[in-house]
């Protein structure tokens, strides 16, 4: 149970790390030529990653079995939420 605790706050805390440094918002909008890149650009994958952390520690915290099991899927998703977030940045610099 205090793992599920752990996890929310770890979550609320990277969330809103995210929002003050505006990550979630790009203010400078740029044109991106590559389809992809404006799609990714779009979805912030960090946030998506410290909600499904908050996801985790709710299940934990009301009992259920399968929240630690959420865990593994928001560490490949942060791995490659890393790897696009390189990649936006190397493809906005390329223009």
């Amino acid at each position: 149970m205090a793992l599920g605790y752990e996890f929310i706050a770890l979550g609320m805390l990277a969330g809103a790390a995210d929002i003050v440094t505006g990550h979630w918002k790009r203010k400078n909008v740029t044109t991106f030529s590559s389809r992809y890149a404006r799609m990714v650009s779009g979805v912030s994958p960090n946030m998506v990653t410290a909600l499904l952390i908050v996801a985790a520690g709710a299940c934990l915290t009301s009992g259920a079995i399968g929240g630690i099991y959420l865990v593994v899927p928001v560490v490949f998703l942060a791995i490659i939420g890393g790897v696009t977030n390189a990649w936006i940045f190397l493809m906005s610099n390329l223009e």
